[in-house]
């Protein structure tokens, strides 16, 4: 063998060799970023009755991770879709309202942040796991995206109970009519998925009474966005002679069927604001609730 084939031969078993330790770099126990998952779950027994200003927890585990000590780890929010409610700041605050960024950041393979809902809808969230290092950003996972299995989806309403009353035509100027009422609007969003608690069966409970659909028609089929009344209008003579208003609502009780069994979803102790007289807003009640 002469001396330029010694030499191509010893460079060729130099490149196999190196060739086959940068193979089996990922056998020193930091796996490759292309194997890290992000899997997300709402750790909280509150999630079919959700209210605005609520605040939900998100347990989050990363597999397929080795923490880097020089490097940073964080979770933030992706996706800006107005009708899924991703806008953070706008529809909800990862993090609480004290973390504007939204972001969350790391230092473990497993942990809880919380959310506070800013908005009533139907949210789909997604969230990206980062690694910054060196001064660069990589993103490393994502959580599973719409309508795929594990997806981060809730929904959440903006209650609205209130009474007044207002003097009618007629009774004279000694002792005129009044109406008092007493009403209720559940805003569930603004969007067509934004359909919570549509069509459902309301049964209401206040202290002294059970209010139902037999005794108040649009109870059933449940309208949602449109004030109805939660219990009956009620009509006297002489200023100061009304009813004891409600102050509160005991519980709202929805009730649905999916696949032939009975399903219930509940609000309880809903606060009734009491606006006093009100004649401009008729027998409607308040058009801005």
């Amino acid at each position: 063998m002469n001396k330029i084939t010694q030499i191509l031969t010893l460079t060729a078993a130099l490149v196999f060799i190196t060739s086959c330790s940068s193979d089996n770099d990922d056998d020193d126990g930091m796996p490759s970023k292309n194997s890290v998952t992000l899997n997300m779950e709402i750790a909280s027994s509150k999630l079919k009755n959700l209210e605005v200003g609520d605040i939900i927890y998100l347990k989050y585990t990363i597999e397929g991770l080795k923490i880097d000590s020089l490097a940073e780890y964080y979770i933030e929010p992706i996706g800006e879709n107005e009708s899924m409610h991703q806008i953070v700041g706008t529809d909800y605050y990862p993090g609480g309202v004290f973390n504007p960024s939204g972001i969350i950041y790391v230092n473990s393979n497993s942990g809880l942040f919380e959310l506070q809902i800013a908005k009533p809808g139907n949210f789909r969230l997604q969230f990206a796991l980062n690694e910054y290092k060196d001064g660069k950003k990589t993103q490393l996972a994502v959580t599973p995206a719409l309508n795929e299995s594990g997806e981060i989806a809730f929904n959440a309403v903006r209650i609205v109970a209130y009474t007044y009353f207002r003097q009618t035509d007629g009774g004279g100027l000694d002792r005129p009519d009044f109406n008092r009422y007493h009403k209720l609007y559940i805003d569930t969003g603004k969007y067509n998925n934004d359909t919570y608690l549509q069509g459902t069966d309301l049964t209401v409970y206040l202290s002294n009474n059970k209010v139902t659909s037999s005794e108040l028609p649009a109870l059933a089929s449940f309208p949602i966005n449109t004030t109805l009344d939660f219990s009956k209008v009620v009509h006297y003579k002489g200023r100061g002679n009304g009813p004891t208003p409600y102050s509160k609502i005991d519980k709202l009780e929805f009730k649905t069927t999916i696949n032939g069994i009975p399903t219930y979803v509940e609000y309880n102790n809903i606060p009734v604001t009491n606006y006093g007289e009100k004649g401009s807003w008729g027998d409607s009640g308040n058009p801005n609730p």
